[in-house]
């Protein structure tokens, strides 16, 4: 439990700061990415129960929405909110890992993550990415290639 403490700690301090009016992108892929990181990492823990990983990706998801929501971390253009939505994306996937795992099945909450995660793929417009940053473009595709799977197997069993 004192890791899930820390967990929202940094979710917290990584929320904190806000941008300056000129950004680089590669900042912005900092701020994402740290963000996603710590469901990556509560994931990958053993020392928390399921659920315990569960509700730091959670918490993650709603630091990301509201950093969305805040007029100085939101998205200024195209390639900011593809990485914004790739990294949405990835919370969302990891969220149905553990739902998976929780429920021992592939359930309708488990696809409903991977409905939202589908969503948030294809707000991605790889074109937008600077030329420097093609391989989030390709990466990008290959993310979008191997969640099309279990997308199509979920609506096939749930509808959605």
């Amino acid at each position: 439990m004192f890791r899930l403490v820390l967990t929202v700690a940094a979710l917290v301090a990584f929320s904190q700061p806000a941008f300056a009016q000129e950004r680089p992108l590669g900042a912005v892929i900092n701020y994402w990415t740290k963000l996603a990181m710590i469901c990556i990492d509560a994931r990958k823990d053993d020392s928390l129960a399921l659920s315990e990983r569960l509700t730091a990706c959670d918490m993650v998801a709603k630091v990301m929405d509201r950093s969305f929501a805040d007029p100085d971390k939101a998205p200024r253009n195209q390639a900011e909110a593809n990485v914004f939505w790739s990294r949405r994306s990835a919370v969302h996937s990891l969220k149905g890992s553990l739902m998976g795992r929780i429920d021992g099945v592939r359930s309708r909450r488990v696809c409903e993550q991977v409905q939202r995660q589908w969503e948030a793929l294809l707000k991605v417009r790889p074109e937008a990415y600077p030329a420097e940053y093609r391989e989030l473009a390709e990466s990008h595709e290959r993310v979008k290639q191997s969640a099309a799977g279990p997308w199509n197997k979920c609506r096939e069993e749930f509808g959605l």
